[in-house]
């Protein structure tokens, strides 16, 4: 009985290091989802649904629902029910591929609560140090990347890790980094997500050396993206120092993000240029415009970028399908229908929404769009909460991650993004952990 029982401990034991382990590779692995390539699929599978895939038969299902629906009870609840609506709008699609979209988001819910569970078996410093760990490798990762797609790109004039952008507005023809990522966009969203999670950690690290190497690594492949989000890693960074000479408040917070963050947004939507210059010939011809002016004076002229001409179709679209919209991931299937009536010429190609906000009203409808603002009016509620959130070098840090993307989520689809999910493993985990009655909690859980 004895021996059986022993046997018994042993095997939970090894299951246990099985999913501690996958949950290493599951977290690195969010950041690279441009690696697999299958017919049919597309990027769909990458690393993360394999190793996922592996994972299943080592999670501790009983544990893991009973922790999140205790400490996750009403995030889960406000998602689980703006899933609800997000498969609605596609079982009355009628579209195979948009239901399978919208199951693909209620996998990424479970990737969040897989790691939910499994960062609250952490403590605060072993939680923050195992992260920081990863996210180095993962760093270098990037940057082995970086290197090898310059490298091709130089020598054959393209390569996969760079996106080869041809009359880029501002810049003219240049190699814009995507990495180990679909596009640029992403790849930005990626390293600021590991820039201002280094910046959080790097006072207290006793990984302090290798950390500035990191964040100065980062800051290349940033620059390297030719983002208009770099005013907002800029604003970010003004942010810790006017922490770091006591001058932070939250007047401060909001007059810094609000300074970088409306120019980038404007000059996402339009594109400004000096009346007759060869530029504005030049974008005549690319899919960054539709050559539809919005205003100008008498030297310059603001020009409809793709992302404003999106937006436009996004209202059409939701005013047209009110309550359950046109399926997830349809916004492409009917956006052909509208461009004639918007004036979008056709070479703008087929884009998706390229607006978390809009593009939930309009492939999901009314009911789906207000419950994704509560799910992230929840998440901003539980930063704003906390009285040590511009004290606390991290959770400033992961509220300013925050920001990001709910500012990226006005010009880009976030909600697929791996890695957003990882976030909210990660802020909703600490958010709890650092509270002073926190060791308890992990008592309990690792009980």
């Amino acid at each position: 009985m004895l021996n059986n029982h022993t046997h018994l401990n042993d095997n939970k034991s090894i299951s246990a290091n099985i999913f501690n382990f996958l949950c290493v590779g599951l977290i690195a692995s969010v950041f690279f989802t441009n690696l697999v390539h299958i017919r049919h699929l597309g990027t769909k599978l990458q690393l993360t649904e394999i190793i996922f895939l592996l994972m299943i038969p080592f999670i501790p299902y009983k544990k893991l629902i009973g922790y999140n629906l205790k400490h996750n009870r009403n995030f889960i609840l406000i998602v689980l029910i703006y899933m609800a609506f997000d498969m609605a709008s596609s079982l009355l699609s009628h579209s195979k591929a948009a239901i399978l979209e919208s199951t693909g988001r209620f996998y990424l819910f479970t990737i969040f609560a897989t790691l939910s569970y499994y960062f609250n078996t952490l403590n605060k410093n072993d939680l923050l140090i195992k992260l920081t760990k990863i996210f180095v490798v993962c760093t270098f990762g990037i940057v082995l990347f970086a290197i090898m797609g310059y490298m091709m790109a130089f020598k054959r004039g393209w390569a996969p890790y760079i996106f080869n952008a041809t009359n880029y507005p501002y810049f003219g023809s240049i190699y814009r980094l995507q990495g180990p990522t679909i596009y640029p966009s992403m790849l930005i969203s990626v390293l600021i997500f590991l820039l201002l999670f280094i910046t959080g950690v790097w006072k207290d690290s006793p990984l302090r050396k290798t950390v500035t190497i990191v964040f100065a690594l980062l800051c290349v492949c940033v620059i390297l993206t030719f983002s208009k989000s770099i005013l907002l890693l800029i604003a970010a960074m003004l942010i810790f120092i006017f922490k770091a000479i006591g001058r932070l408040n939250k007047t401060a917070l909001i007059c810094i993000v609000a300074l970088f963050a409306i120019p980038m947004i404007f000059f996402t939507q339009v594109i400004v240029l000096k009346k007759g210059s060869q530029e504005m010939e030049n974008l005549k011809s690319t899919a960054f415009s539709t050559n539809r002016i919005v205003f100008q004076t008498d030297n310059y002229v603001a020009i409809e970028a793709s992302y404003l001409a999106t937006k436009r179709a996004d209202i059409a679209i939701a005013r047209d399908h009110l309550f359950f919209g046109v399926g997830t991931g349809n916004f492409n299937n009917y956006l052909w229908q509208y461009k004639e009536r918007l004036g979008i010429p056709p070479r703008l190609g087929h884009f998706d929404p390229h607006s978390t906000y809009l593009g939930a009203f309009a492939e999901n409808g009314l009911f789906a769009g207000i419950m994704l603002l509560v799910v992230l009016g929840f998440v901003f509620n539980e930063f704003a909460k906390r009285k040590d959130l511009l004290t606390d070098n991290f959770l400033l840090a992961l509220f300013l991650i925050y920001l990001f993307f709910l500012i990226d989520g006005i010009s880009t689809d976030i909600l697929n993004f791996r890695h957003l999910w990882l976030f909210f493993a990660v802020a909703l985990t600490y958010l709890q952990i650092s509270k002073p009655a926190s060791s308890e909690l992990t008592a309990e859980i690792n009980n």
